[in-house]
């Protein structure tokens, strides 16, 4: 179920040069984050999070963390492992309550750029899933409720990858040992 999906990501790894001569030690270390750590977290293999739902996870976290340059690599990857044009366009509906329009037009403007590439017709015909009687900045509350029991799981496995120096004048991140030299 992952393979595919990791096999695509190491495609674009292998494809951008740029990444790959200039920085291959953070491609190592993104790739042992994202293919060992993360796939190694309780319930990351579970059946029901196959690439197409993973894939569309990672693009509403990339929307919402304002990554257009990750937006703009998974979005290939995403819509070939077979999250749709409806689905794509979904995510950034939704978000939009959630973290404003100002942030989620770019990528309404980027995912309309790339069907446009892939020849998918446009607009596509009216199908928002949107429920307006209980929209999902609505729901945000709830979702919290939901995920802080995995939240410190999560924040000590993210810990062992967060950098140990600190900017000048503030407290340091971490005090988690590295093997990094600095500069």
């Amino acid at each position: 179920m992952f393979e595919e999906l990791h096999r695509k990501m190491n495609r674009f790894w292998n494809a951008d040069r740029t990444l790959n001569e200039t920085d291959p030690e953070f491609i190592g270390i993104f790739s042992e984050f994202a293919y060992d750590t993360v796939v190694n977290e309780p319930g990351a293999n579970d059946e029901k999070l196959d690439d197409h739902a993973r894939c569309m996870a990672i693009i509403a976290a990339i929307i919402g963390a304002q990554g257009m340059d990750a937006f703009e690599m998974m979005l290939p990857i995403s819509y070939h492992s077979g999250v749709t044009s409806v689905e794509l366009k979904e995510i950034v509906y939704e978000a939009t309550p959630l973290i404003g329009f100002a942030h989620t037009l770019p990528y309404l403007k980027r995912i309309n750029d790339y069907l446009n590439v892939e020849n998918v017709e446009l607009p596509l015909a009216p199908q928002s899933a949107i429920d307006k009687q209980n929209p999902a900045h609505k729901k945000v509350p709830h979702c919290a409720e939901h995920f802080s029991a995995n939240l410190q799981t999560v924040t000590r496995s993210f810990a062992r990858w967060a950098p140990v120096t600190s900017i000048p004048g503030s407290a340091a991140i971490t005090s988690v040992p590295t093997s990094r030299g600095t500069d």
